[in-house]
């Protein structure tokens, strides 16, 4: 069935107080915009549509609201610039695009440097096994949080409330599986004896420095958007569980 364009529909998703409601049809939306029942601050998306608008940004709906509300314009005094230059709904696209687009790709990227670069540690070492086994709990670890970041962009990509608090719990877990990884290399090769290395050669340098500088470039990111998500949570127009099966 195709979907219907903003032009042509004639049934509206409503979202009152982070919760969608209706459909309704416009011209019940119309006369509630004229009586002020619904306001024109309030978003609007069309069925069969992905944008929410508020309702003066509709052509539709537009010449039915009482008045365009100055946050049309300007600004709340306690918004910060940040938060001007991305709306709500723009973090959501953006966080929702990294989960399912970005992070596959850097997961992905990750696994493959892993196999390819070899442990400089002499094959009949116990270090050289080590190098391995960290290898693979490494990949295991990135895979959980990959998963979680997935599951994050559905949630997004579905403006499902609950997207808030697992984007919140896989930054949370991502951080604390990192901590553990660490403190556990530094333990384990603590108390191993030390052996005698291969030389890195200049490539496998240059791509642990692109590694480096793309994680923490990552992680700058993730806590931004994910600062964002969660302060901006009441301005997003969520859907309610009940209408995701429409």
């Amino acid at each position: 069935m195709p979907q219907s364009t903003p032009e042509e529909t004639d049934r509206w998703w409503v979202a009152v107080d982070q919760t969608v409601t209706g459909p309704y049809s416009t011209g019940y939306v119309a006369a509630a915009l004229r009586s002020g029942m619904l306001q024109a601050c309030q978003h609007f998306c069309p069925v069969g549509g992905k944008e929410w608008r508020l309702a003066g940004q509709w052509p539709q709906l537009a010449p039915h609201c009482i008045e365009t509300p100055r946050s049309f314009n300007v600004p709340p005094e306690n918004q910060s610039a940040l938060g001007h230059l991305l709306p709500p709904i723009q973090i959501v696209r953006i966080l929702a695009f990294y989960a399912l687009v970005i992070n596959p790709v850097l997961w992905l990227v990750n696994v493959v440097i892993t196999i390819m670069v070899d442990p400089k540690s002499p094959p009949d070492s116990v270090v050289y096994q080590w190098d391995n086994l960290m290898a693979f709990v490494g990949i295991f670890f990135n895979s959980i949080i990959a998963a979680g970041w997935l599951i994050t962009g559905y949630l997004l990509n579905s403006y499902d409330r609950r997207s808030v608090w697992m984007a919140l719990a896989t930054y949370v877990g991502s951080w604390s599986l990192y901590m553990f990884f660490i403190i556990l290399v530094i333990v384990i090769y603590q108390n191993l004896e030390v052996v005698e290395v291969k030389p890195t050669p200049t490539y496998e340098v240059l791509i642990d420095m692109s590694t480096l500088l793309i994680g923490s470039i990552e992680l700058v990111f993730l806590t931004l958007m994910t600062v964002l998500l969660v302060s901006k949570r009441q301005e997003i127009p969520w859907r309610a569980v009940a209408n995701q099966s429409r």
